[in-house]
């Protein structure tokens, strides 16, 4: 039976905007007496039932609104939301830094947050002295500390700056050693927001490959990020955050689905978002993907082609003109096709341009495309990015297997002969 490490029922947390306080005399005597005779706050947002006094709507917001969930031993959660959606304030009352304004949390073992760049350091002490403090406030012993301290320097790769003064680090210095202190002490939880975004590239791999060595040693692990496809990669169980609410818990992929989809949705309830001169000449009417008209981030099977149909109308003749086609992955992009091998006249009317991908080309994960259009004058183009996506599943083929794991995946390009 699953151990659960992290319970949490029913929690809000409510801030008052502007100024601190509630802007009277009269409203603040009003909390103070009701507090002191143990009654109801007249002026809180929620009641103790939990349910919002509309009329205080405009003066208060809640970040977190009615949020439950439960976290199991070795879980690597991934939290997923836009900006805004409660994600960090939510690690913040985990880790005790905030308070809820009401609901219940029970969490067994001890936590380690790496939250915002230099939460949790003092900026006058070195980095060794940081590491003893942040050891000690999570009951570690010296001599515990000490076994560890070498590795936790030698993994941050700060040596020459370990006992330089915290406050003359960078943001990157900060979140290595922070990453470092939070993985190699003794803290059964580990609570990671979107400062690991601040490292490169390499230290941010090195950083995944470590958390995904502390779940087998029975660590569990909260992971905030914007990337999707280290979230779908990574973690085991997802939650999608939105307005302070829950709005599905299950697996990754499942959460990064209808958080893409309904963010296109509101970002573009009717038409494709395009720029450039040639907006006023070419309209979209549908970009499709696998023939799914009206389905946004469709989840294709590594076996299925790949179909991505341009249908539009031009408003007049466009001398010169083709069609470009750029697929990405984690904003690095994947490939680019043209409709037409030379520019050709694009012709008043309906167009159609079509483009058709092998199957087993993409391996699992997330893929956004862009569009973009060129005529023969330098200033005659339209652009349009990010305007569709779709998702590769998450499903084992003989294709993707270990030795082939680029970005991009060639099935029976090669050919042997003997001489």
């Amino acid at each position: 039976m699953n151990e659960t490490v992290i319970k949490v029922e029913n929690l809000y947390k409510e801030y008052r905007l502007g100024i601190i306080g509630h802007g009277t005399l009269c409203r603040d005597l009003q909390s103070w007496w009701a507090k002191l005779r143990g009654r109801e706050d007249p002026n809180a947002l929620i009641t103790s039932q939990g349910e919002i006094k509309k009329k205080n709507l405009k003066d208060h917001i809640l970040a977190l609104d009615n949020v439950s969930f439960q976290i199991n031993k070795n879980d690597l959660l991934g939290i997923i939301g836009s900006n805004g959606a409660g994600k960090s304030t939510l690690l913040k009352i985990l880790s005790e830094i905030t308070f809820p304004t009401r609901g219940e949390i029970k969490i067994k073992g001890r936590i380690a947050s790496i939250l915002e760049v230099g939460t949790g350091f003092h900026s006058d002490l070195t980095g060794r002295e940081n590491i003893y403090l942040k050891g000690t406030i999570l009951g570690m012993r010296k001599k515990e500390i000490d076994r560890k301290i070498n590795d936790i320097i030698a993994f941050a790769e700060i040596e020459k700056f370990i006992d330089t003064p915290a406050k003359r680090y960078s943001s990157g210095m900060y979140v290595r050693l922070a990453f470092s202190v939070a993985a190699h002490l003794d803290a059964e939880i580990l609570l990671i927001d979107e400062v690991l975004a601040v490292g490169d590239n390499n230290f941010q791999k090195k950083c995944l490959k470590k958390m995904e060595e502390l779940t087998r040693e029975e660590r569990t692990i909260i992971f905030v990020s914007h990337n999707m496809n280290t979230i779908s990669s990574l973690c085991n169980k997802g939650i999608y955050l939105k307005d302070g609410e829950v709005q599905m818990i299950s697996t990754p992929s499942e959460c990064i689905k209808k958080y893409i989809n309904e963010g296109k949705n509101s970002d573009r309830p009717d038409n494709y978002i395009f720029s450039g001169p040639l907006i006023s000449k070419i309209h979209f009417n549908e970009i499709c993907i696998n023939s799914r008209e009206g389905v946004k981030n469709p989840v294709i099977r590594p076996e299925e082609d790949i179909k991505i149909t341009l249908q539009g109308e031009c408003l007049e003749d466009i001398e010169d003109f083709k069609f470009s086609l750029s697929i990405f992955k984690d904003d690095i992009k994947v490939l680019t096709m043209q409709d037409v091998k030379e520019p050709q006249k694009l012709i008043k009317g309906s167009f159609l341009s079509e483009f058709v991908l092998g199957k087993y080309l993409f391996r699992p994960g997330v893929y956004t495309i862009t569009v973009e259009g060129n005529g023969r004058d330098k200033k005659a183009w339209i652009s349009g990015k990010d305007i569709e996506s779709f998702t590769i599943a998450e499903e084992y083929c003989q294709q993707f297997k270990r030795e082939n794991q680029g970005i991009i995946n060639i099935p029976d390009c090669g050919k042997r002969r003997y001489i």
